[in-house]
């Protein structure tokens, strides 16, 4: 159990990038075609992310609640339980905002920048407070990240901003 900690969580962080490279590739080639068709082949795929993202963050959420309750400090366990609840809320949020895009209200440029937005956020807030909670079981130097966390916030909280600005809610519905 020592050795997941250590090796999963650095790789959702990959995850994470690599998730966003290849929706921002495949979704830049679709420039002449229907909202209808784009979400299909953009909003869809940010839709299944964010479904597998609250997957995800269910499962670290009965992994902290089980297995590492015995295994970490009281302190270490809250920072893991904000990393959780982060995780959820802007997951679901990710998946709020391809059904927003689906009804209309972002163009596809919007959309792929609150998405990435999002999803940075997730990766450097949430993923570094999991490294960061759990650096006495894996062991690694990671106190570098103690910076990195705010970088998160800030990306979610543009990402929100971005979403009341550039919601056109007068093309709803056309």
């Amino acid at each position: 159990c020592s050795f997941f900690p250590c090796s999963f969580f650095p790789c959702s962080l990959f995850f994470f990038a690599l998730v966003l490279y290849s929706c921002s590739r495949s979704c830049s080639k679709k420039k002449l075609i229907s909202n209808s068709k784009l979400f299909h082949l953009c909003g869809m795929r940010i839709f299944k992310i964010a479904a597998f993202l609250l997957a995800l963050a269910v499962v670290f959420g009965a992994f902290g609640a089980h297995a590492l309750k015995v295994r970490l400090t009281p302190e270490s366990l809250a920072v893991w339980k904000t990393a959780v609840e982060y995780h959820f809320y802007h997951a679901l949020g990710l998946m709020a905002v391809a059904i927003a895009f689906r009804m209309n209200f972002f163009n596809e440029k919007s959309f792929k920048w609150i998405s990435g937005l999002m999803l940075g956020g997730l990766g450097f807030f949430s993923g570094s407070l999991y490294l960061l909670s759990t650096r006495d079981i894996h062991g690694l130097p990671v106190g570098f990240l103690g910076p990195i966390t705010p970088i998160g916030g800030v990306l979610f909280i543009a990402a929100w901003i971005m979403a009341a600005l550039k919601a056109n809610v007068h093309s709803v519905g056309k």
